[in-house]
């Protein structure tokens, strides 16, 4: 009995620590995350040392680690040698023989030289850094972490100054001036400037787009002025008309420049009367009326603070607040009033409605014409009662003589 004891105590902890080493191998593994990044912020055209300093916060150690920065060439930043590194202690120098061991809590450095693409716009930039490895059992692991760099333009040689007007109007026709000031010590050959209008449809360029420099001389300017054709259908908003500038230095280096000139559209809000009615449908003299009027915008921008004033016509709520009416939009503006025992049976009245648009205040009059029906007279009805209840006693009589 004993001995069975024994066996089966032994077959219990076999099973319970099987299970427990897998389930812990299989929940637990090395988690690696960003500690340091130097530097944070480069400029155009220059070359770094990137620094990268990561950490092992996971329950496992791992091995055969390496890392590839921006591999796929998605962002600005280029590695200068090979976008892969081996990290960790090597058993040997081979690499296919490496094993690099990080272990829980350990950190580890990474530098890569790297250079700042040109003509990359200024902006920040997340830098995909891959991390392969293997677990304590050999399973292949993988994880992307995001370096955060600001790229920052480097100060251009040309400046170019932008005189645009503050506004216009869809249908509008829009002037821009560019001036063109070298201020740089040296002369810069080869100017091209490039006007890109294909990107919008709301501008027809009636000036050329291409404009060329054989040279500018240091401190030297030049205007620039170009004439554009608005589309009247053009939405309001602020339109971007990007501007490629490309010189050649006195050091040779063709150097590129992306500016961008901004438009702003303004919209005007048009209100008018869509429809007009009553309830009850005749409005008859001495009895309550709701007039509603149904206000829309057929403008190109929405109406904002909208007030109807219902002026010289009947007694009751004169005033509707309708709020702001978007463009293709409409509102309706209810008055509760009372038609008057004076009142004609044409009455005329005058509609006045003020708003907002981009443009100020605006104001609409028009005028409202309503019919006044006289109440329907009860002389009829009492005949017809005179003579239904003649009818009943004559019936009645007849029938007493019989």
């Amino acid at each position: 009995m004993n001995k069975l004891r024994i066996i089966y105590i032994v077959l219990f902890s076999v099973i319970f620590s099987s299970f427990y080493l897998i389930h812990f191998s299989l929940g637990s593994e090395a988690d690696f995350y960003i500690v340091n990044v130097s530097p944070t912020q480069v400029k155009i055209g220059n070359i770094y040392i990137l620094n990268i300093t990561l950490k092992n916060l996971g329950t496992r150690y791992a091995v055969y680690l390496n890392s590839k920065l921006d591999p796929e060439d998605i962002s600005p930043i280029d590695p200068i040698g090979p976008a892969k590194k081996y990290i960790g202690k090597a058993k040997e120098s081979s690499e296919t023989n490496y094993f690099g061991l990080i272990r829980q809590n350990e950190e580890i450095k990474i530098s890569y030289p790297i250079k700042i693409k040109p003509n990359t716009p200024e902006g920040t930039y997340f830098i995909p850094l891959i991390l392969n490895w293997k677990d304590n059992t050999l399973v292949p692991k993988m994880t992307t972490l995001f370096l955060n760099i600001f790229v920052e333009d480097i100060n251009p040689i040309i400046e170019v100054e932008k005189v645009t007007p503050d506004s216009i109007k869809p249908g509008d026709d829009l002037n821009i001036t560019l001036i063109l000031t070298n201020k740089g010590e040296d002369i810069v050959k080869n100017v091209k400037l490039k006007v890109n209008t294909n990107i919008t449809s709301i501008l027809l360029p009636q000036t050329p787009n291409n404009i060329y420099l054989s040279e500018l001389k240091p401190k030297e300017k030049y205007i620039i002025k170009m004439e554009f054709v608005t589309n009247e259908n053009a939405n309001p908003g602020i339109y971007s008309i990007p501007i490629v500038l490309e010189y050649k230095g006195n050091d040779g280096i063709i150097r590129q420049q992306n500016e961008i000139v901004a438009v702003k559209i303004k919209g005007m809000a048009k209100l008018n009367i869509a429809k007009k009615s009553t309830d009850p449908p005749l409005v008859k003299i001495g009895e309550p009326f709701t007039l509603i009027l149904k206000i829309e915008n057929i403008g190109k921008a929405d109406a904002k603070g909208v007030k109807a004033y219902l002026q010289s016509c009947f007694s009751g709520d004169n005033t509707a607040y309708l709020g702001k009416i978007e463009k293709n939009d409409y509102a309706n503006a209810i008055f509760t009033l009372f038609a008057d025992r004076t009142q004609t049976k044409n009455k005329e009245c005058k509609l006045k409605i003020i708003y907002e648009d981009d443009f100020g205040t605006k104001e609409l009059n028009e005028p409202i014409s309503i019919v006044i029906y006289p109440k329907q007279s009860q002389n009829g009805f009492i005949f017809i009662g005179i003579i239904m209840v003649i009818a009943i006693i004559a019936i009645l009589k007849f029938k007493l003589k019989r």
